[in-house]
């Protein structure tokens, strides 16, 4: 009998034990974001790049991750009161509202570099060889006070587009003689919506202009908060070293997250 009660017990431990390690990796992070075409939308399969990153880094770990598609406002007030975990992404790692938020690895680098045609080639090292070019531009893209300055001073002339992708059918045409880009969004432009009009006709000079990095920030600097930044930084790093971060950001550049969603 005491045998029986005490096996009976073992298997209700054992039962427990194993609910309790379901309920360990079912637990939830609550991330914010917002539109950032092409990186991350609602629209597209995963969210966009950016969040299937986000995501495989914690499902890795057994998180579960609750997005929410908020005005880029509100996505930041949910942070700072506290009530959502983390949100995806943000190139500032100042603080904001006496709040010492926390910062991930970043998830995404912004390589700004110089697009122009196969055919017309131009050595430079510095941003003054290029005075003399016709730049395209689009309205909504925002240029360094280096640019700037120089079509302030009549240095470099500007062509303008309504909007960023119309500029490599202008480039093409030589609207103007190159363009600045972030690389990543480049491609994916140039890929998806012109490379079977244009061929290999466009390309990118490997020197970028300027970088920016973009991050996850945690909803102050409590413990939760410092538990998901190791948890997520262990995670995406290991994603990094076995190659899955950059296969995921060729299958970007190559549309494969475009119009889809999750099923």
């Amino acid at each position: 009998m005491q045998a029986f009660l005490l096996m009976t017990l073992l298997t209700c431990l054992g039962v427990f034990g194993i609910s309790l390690n379901i309920c360990a990796q079912t637990e939830s992070v609550r991330i914010t974001t917002g539109e950032w075409e092409p990186f991350i939308s609602e629209k597209y399969k995963h969210g966009g790049v950016i969040l299937h990153i986000v995501e495989e880094a914690f499902t890795r770990k057994g998180l579960n991750v609750e997005f929410a598609f908020l005005p880029w406002a509100r996505a930041v007030a949910y942070v700072d009161n506290g009530s959502w975990d983390a949100m995806a992404v943000t190139g500032s790692r100042n603080t904001d509202k006496g709040i010492n938020h926390l910062y991930s690895e970043p998830i995404y680098v912004g390589w700004d570099v110089i697009f122009h045609r196969k055919s017309n080639s131009i050595e430079w090292k510095d941003f003054k060889d290029l005075y003399g070019l016709t730049f395209g531009a689009a309205l909504s893209y925002k240029y360094s006070d280096e640019y700037r300055n120089a079509l302030k001073h009549k240095l470099i002339a500007q062509v303008v587009a309504p909007k960023a992708e119309l500029l490599f059918p202008m480039l093409a045409a030589k609207r103007f003689d190159v363009f600045i880009m972030d690389k990543r969004a480049g491609m994916y432009t140039y890929n998806t919506q012109y490379r079977e009009k244009l061929g290999d006709t466009i390309t990118y000079y490997d020197q970028a202009l300027s970088s920016l990095e973009y991050s996850l920030r945690f909803s102050g600097d409590g413990v939760r908060s410092q538990k998901l930044l190791r948890i997520f930084n262990s995670s995406l790093k290991e994603m990094r070293d076995t190659g899955i971060v950059k296969q995921f950001y060729e299958n970007f550049e190559s549309g494969l997250y475009q119009i889809f969603k999750n099923p």
